[in-house]
């Protein structure tokens, strides 16, 4: 090597230990005083940073607050949709997204309700969402305080008593909820991701990392370790960098200086390919990014991600987005929900938007669409005579006293004591968990998934309901139907196959017995009831 060149480009790096920032909670003495949140009282803006700089965690995020909001909000008593407007400048979509979002990310929200001053007993004059990271409680929970920045504004600059009703005076007051997490602090709740903050951290430092690399050109094509101990004085490293500036050759070359423990070696020298580089982050990147859809909870199909080996068809997707609707989205309205009851005076409730819409097969938009309304789907214009079906002239049905008498010879009526021959089978519906409706081969199909990705060991159970297109009774049904319908049990296909040798017919096919509406007086050959399959899993 030419040991006179002293044209190097020299990088030195000192690896270090970045501290993870933790959620301790300060000890006032009494309950006049603020808890503060966090080393620096900042543990919250901690915790928005991740979701204002990790994509992936951002998305999750999101996406949650979408499947949890819904359709938005009705009236649980009437069921209709809850028409409310908060505050003069948020819709209650806007609104509610809002409170969504701060409960996912830090998992607790808070909300300001104002009051005039002649109504303020039982009238509220608006809801204003405030961001709870801004927010400071004493340990009793029962007085709060904002600031807009705790770093730069340390003395608040508004307070409030907690929220209750009836309320005793017009001056504005906090509604604070928050979620429960197992801590070792009693104060604030902690997110429900805990679990994965460090895989989020390492996501947004290889982010960095790279982004680094393209704008400085940083590519180290040698590492040099001293093991000389860890904490040389600043001196010493100088004085190592200068001695290696003078020794190496080879303009615009860079590298990294590491000192490290002492071993039996004093120094090491390792060329770095860049390309080593390149797949050792992807290797750390892709482990990453599945400790942060194990932390959330979600499959990472319903976020829009690709996975490796899967098809993401429609049937998939909308059975992971059920077994992740079972799992998580229910808990999380049903908490969001209550408080928000509470606050409303009367209870409300999300409505649930399928992960798809119903798309109708062409048969079946012939026999409910009129013809004009069929061209309307296609923009094209009304014509004359073209509001009606596009089939109109059914076949005459056989008259009903026939087809009776025909069905009559080949099935049987099942009666309650055929039921009491069968009673012994079946599941109590009490000691499983359906999932999502499902057959078979849908259960084949995603069996991998739930059990690799989810930890779930699932089954195909049917449950006997009426069929979606039956008729409203006139009457009521056949006693067996009935008391398998309110037997409150799951049926195995072995145990349909029991019961049609025990009757001597096809129980599955054909139900109870034939069937005849009361309206056309069309009598078909299976009953009003249908064996339908679910997806369930043992309850725990």
């Amino acid at each position: 090597m030419n040991m006179n060149n002293e044209n190097q480009a020299m990088e030195l790096v000192q690896l270090a230990k970045q501290p993870i920032p933790q959620p301790y909670e300060s000890r006032p003495m009494d309950n006049s005083a603020y808890v503060k949140y966090g080393s620096d009282n900042n543990y919250p803006a901690f915790i928005l940073g991740l979701y204002q700089k990790c994509p992936i965690h951002a998305s999750i995020i999101n996406t949650k607050a979408s499947y949890i909001i819904g359709d938005g909000l009705r009236i649980k008593e009437t069921g209709e949709p809850l028409d409310i407007r908060p505050n003069a400048t948020d819709t209650l979509s806007e609104f509610l997204d809002k409170v969504v979002k701060d409960f996912l990310i830090h998992n607790k929200f808070s909300i300001e309700t104002q009051y005039n001053a002649m109504t303020y007993a039982d009238t509220t004059l608006a809801y204003n969402h405030v961001p709870v990271q801004n927010i400071r409680t004493n340990k009793e929970k029962t007085r709060f305080w904002y600031s807009s920045d705790w770093m730069l504004r340390r003395t608040p600059q508004f307070t409030w008593d907690r929220w209750q009703m009836p309320n005793p005076d017009a001056t504005s007051k906090l509604f604070y909820y928050d979620g429960y997490i197992p801590s070792l602090y009693s104060v604030y709740s902690e997110p429900d991701y805990m679990a994965c903050i460090e895989s989020i951290i390492t996501d947004i430092s290889i982010r960095d990392f790279n982004r680094n690399n393209i704008q400085s050109n940083f590519s180290p094509s040698k590492l040099i370790t001293y093991y000389i101990g860890e904490g040389v004085p600043k001196n010493i490293q100088d004085d190592i960098k200068y001695k290696l500036e003078k020794f190496f050759t080879g303009a615009g070359e860079k590298f990294m200086l590491v000192f490290a423990n002492p071993e039996q070696q004093k120094v090491k020298i390792e060329n770095i390919d860049a390309n080593t580089w390149d797949a050792a982050y992807e290797v750390v990147r892709d482990a990453t990014k599945q400790d942060i859809y194990e932390g959330h909870q979600i499959n990472a199909a319903l976020i829009g991600r690709e996975v490796a080996g899967r098809l993401g068809n429609t049937q998939e997707l909308e059975l992971a987005y059920e077994i992740f609707k079972a799992n998580y989205v229910q808990n999380k309205r049903s908490q969001i929900q209550s408080a928000l009851s509470v606050l409303f005076g009367f209870e409300v409730e999300f409505v649930d938007r399928p992960l798809f819409k119903t798309r109708l097969s062409d048969s079946t938009k012939e026999k409910v669409y009129t013809i004009n309304e069929l061209r309307a789907i296609e923009n094209l214009p009304a014509i004359e005579g073209g509001d009606r079906l596009l089939t109109n002239a059914p076949a005459t049905p056989v008259a009903p006293v026939q087809q009776a008498q025909a069905f009559a010879g080949h099935y049987r009526e099942l009666s309650f004591e055929d039921y009491q021959r069968v009673e012994h089978l079946g599941f109590q519906k009490q000691e499983w968990v359906k999932i999502c409706d499902g057959n078979e081969q849908m259960l084949e199909a995603m069996k991998p998934m739930m059990k690799e990705e989810l930890g779930l060991v699932v089954t195909v159970l049917y449950d006997y309901v009426v069929r979606p297109e039956a008729a409203p009774l006139k009457t009521e049904s056949r006693p067996f139907c009935r008391a398998v319908e309110q037997s409150g049990k799951y049926f195995s296909r072995q145990d349909i196959q029991t019961m049609s040798r025990e009757f001597g017919y096809d129980v599955y096919k054909y139900g109870g017995h034939f069937y005849t509406n009361p309206d056309t007086g069309i009598t078909t050959e299976s009953c009003r009831h249908q064996w339908k399959p679910v997806i369930v899993r043992k309850m725990r």
